[in-house]
């Protein structure tokens, strides 16, 4: 594994965000994100918001019975990693991208 001189450890980072407006911290990630991998492809984060949509509604009508997360990833994610880690990155991607024109 390849390591990288970095100005900031990944500890100091977090101590120096902490105090942050949630907002200008997910505006970093988001940013750090785009310039790893790329930008969104706007077909697919629609498709995604699309359907994101019908699977709440269909919860809010009752169409379908919400299964608790813990059930939902306790046999898909890493152990190490808490799950409302998991439901805060949702979150926040759910949010961040909220506001998508609606067709």
């Amino acid at each position: 594994m390849q390591t990288y001189e970095m100005q900031l450890n990944a500890d100091q980072i977090v101590e120096e965000t902490s105090d942050w407006p949630k907002d200008a911290v997910a505006d970093r990630v988001d940013r750090m994100l785009r310039a790893k991998y790329g930008e969104i492809d706007r077909s697919a984060d629609r498709a995604w918001h699309d359907e994101t949509g019908r699977r709440i509604a269909d919860m809010e009508s009752g169409k379908v019975q919400e299964i608790p997360l813990q059930e939902t990833v306790a046999d898909s994610v890493n152990p190490a990693v808490p799950v409302a880690s998991y439901a805060r990155y949702n979150l926040h991607f759910a949010r961040r991208y909220s506001d998508l024109p609606n067709d």
